[in-house]
């Protein structure tokens, strides 16, 4: 017995999808700027003791 899904929940999960894709394109500027400034603090850190 095969049963479907009524249009709402399909829709709803169709939605859902593609809110998810947005929030993922829009989440990797700022995972990439947050791992940029961690490695730049971390090589300063690094090379401003090699300096004293």
């Amino acid at each position: 017995m095969e049963t479907t899904l009524p249009t709402y929940v399909t829709e709803a999960f169709t939605k859902l999808s593609g809110q998810a894709e947005a929030l993922i394109a829009a989440g990797w500027p700022v995972l990439i700027l947050v791992f940029g400034g961690l490695t730049l603090m971390k090589l300063f850190k690094k090379f401003g003791n090699k300096a004293t």
